[in-house]
């Protein structure tokens, strides 16, 4: 969100798929266009694992005039016989995800910005996935917040949201730095972020009712251009794992993993 960070930013791709609260994706406007595809080694969506197989990612984004709208769907490419009440089949779709988002921006004298403030509505729904610890679907009204540091490419964040409609009184939040660099060709992305939620919120994740940290996650990502014009391709991590030993502990009992690494390929078209 500064001058040199401009150029790198321009050029670098979602941070992180929704794992968390916030939205980690660097967002541009007023105007964008992006569409991208990838695999993931495993699905994995606020501290719980819902494939543990290969799964494919697509995903789509456009901003006009600052009003944004994010697609993302998950597809199963492996079969998991595990983390499900039931075999989760190569095909099926495991997760659907719509955004609907206002980019308000504070910039300088020379009109770089600032701060980055986006109220959002946010969709997502399960299909398939009978033993998923949100069976129903959410709906969440919240709002994420970036603040560029002094230093070059480095910023914090933070986010709030809750659920209005299902009447369970979620509520959740993140709290985080992400940081871009730039070393032609590549362009490098990371964040650290810690998630929290209420105890009606924890207690559909771990078991737990009480409120605290959730997930602690880590991500890192490298970007390059392709042949073709205005396509990119890119290779990501994330690590991710509970912060409190309650609830891993109430994890290990249901036989789930209290941490999780996930790694991703992709390829995305960023249209100019």
């Amino acid at each position: 969100m500064n001058k040199m960070f401009g150029i790198a930013a321009l050029t670098t791709l979602t941070v992180s798929a929704p794992l968390v609260a916030m939205d980690l994706e660097q967002k541009y406007g007023p105007d964008d266009f992006r569409i991208g595809a990838e695999v993931l080694s495993k699905h994995f969506d606020q501290g719980v694992v819902l494939v543990d197989d290969a799964t494919a990612h697509i995903n789509g984004s456009a901003r006009y005039y600052g009003v944004g709208v994010k697609l993302d769907g998950w597809i199963a490419i492996g079969q998991d016989n595990s983390s499900q009440a039931r075999a989760v089949n190569p095909g099926e779709i495991t997760q659907f995800t719509a955004r609907v988002d206002y980019l308000l921006e504070v910039a300088d004298a020379d009109n770089i910005p600032l701060v980055q403030i986006l109220p959002y509505y946010e969709f997502v729904t399960y299909p398939n996935q009978t033993g998923s610890k949100f069976k129903d679907k959410q709906s969440w009204l919240g709002a994420d917040a970036w603040y560029m540091l002094p230093i070059e490419g480095v910023e914090l964040g933070g986010n709030l949201a809750f659920d209005p409609i299902s009447g369970a009184h979620f509520v959740k939040s993140t709290l985080g730095s992400r940081q871009f660099f730039q070393s032609a060709p590549f362009d490098f992305a990371f964040h650290e972020v810690v998630n929290m939620g209420n105890g009606a919120y924890k207690s559909q994740l771990s078991g737990s009712g009480k409120s605290g940290f959730t997930t602690a996650n880590i991500g890192a990502k490298v970007t390059t251009p392709l042949p073709f014009q205005q396509w990119w391709t890119f290779a990501r991590m994330d690590w991710d794992y509970w912060m409190q030993k309650k609830d891993r502990t109430l994890l290990r009992l249901q036989g789930r993993d209290s941490g999780t690494f996930v790694i991703g390929f992709g390829v995305e078209y960023i249209a100019d």
